[in-house]
């Protein structure tokens, strides 16, 4: 997660978004692996299929992949 809401901190500033919870909530309120707990679930979830250190990396892709693009405010 450290890597994930890290890559959101430079799209958050050029957007003009304040760095708090409310806005990385925001940011990530249309990926499934913020909205759906079953993603993460220790028989069956998804996440569970990515192991060990390379698995950590692709699993971050994959969570990044899935952020909406960052909304710009006028």
């Amino acid at each position: 997660m450290h890597t994930v809401l890290g890559s959101l901190l430079g799209d958050m500033y050029k957007a003009h978004r304040k760095w708090i919870a409310d806005e990385f909530v925001e940011m990530t309120s249309e990926s499934e692996w913020f909205t759906d707990a079953s993603q993460w679930e220790k028989n069956g979830g998804e996440a569970t299929t990515y192991s060990g250190y390379g698995g950590m990396d692709k699993l971050a892709a994959v969570i990044i992949e899935s952020l909406a693009p960052v909304p710009m405010e006028d």
